[in-house]
């Protein structure tokens, strides 16, 4: 796995070692029960860091930090299904939720071709085309491309 140092800090002061594996049914369940196709990149994505919660540094605000968390039970509480369909309207993929981030106002949702997605509202970005890059972008405070 390649992350940046500054992002394996933050995972292993939450937790995280690379070889970390967590049970994932009670996601996939519950993805499912909400009429989500779960992938294998969610699935791995999951199995990796789900149940995480962790704080991220604030885009361009120095030593400020909010909370993030890899947890869908959690974050499809935040989130409608329909609009999560929207957002696969405006990628043409479809997106499996599988946390939140900026204390809780930016979903995070991982494609079916591997690529990590965030949104709020009726902004969405693409925050990395690995989950290893989008994870790098979070937490090194990366600018992330508008998808329209």
């Amino acid at each position: 796995m390649h992350l940046s140092n500054v992002t394996q800090k933050f995972l292993t002061d939450a937790g995280w070692d690379e070889s970390r594996r967590v049970d994932i049914a009670a996601y996939v369940d519950r993805l499912e029960e909400e009429g989500y196709a779960v992938n294998p990149f969610a699935e791995e994505f999951l199995s990796r860091f789900g149940g995480l919660e962790l704080l991220q540094p604030l885009y361009n605000r120095e030593n400020k930090f909010e909370k993030l968390y890899f947890d869908p039970l959690r974050a499809c509480d935040e989130i409608y299904r329909e609009k999560v369909e929207t957002y696969e309207g405006r990628t043409g993929e479809s997106l499996v939720v599988v946390g939140m981030a900026y204390n809780e106002y930016y979903v995070l949702m991982v494609s079916d071709t591997g690529k990590m997605y965030g949104a709020y509202d009726n902004f969405l970005a693409l925050v990395g085309n690995t989950y290893e890059e989008a994870l790098d972008t979070m937490f090194l405070c990366r600018e992330m491309p508008e998808v329209t």
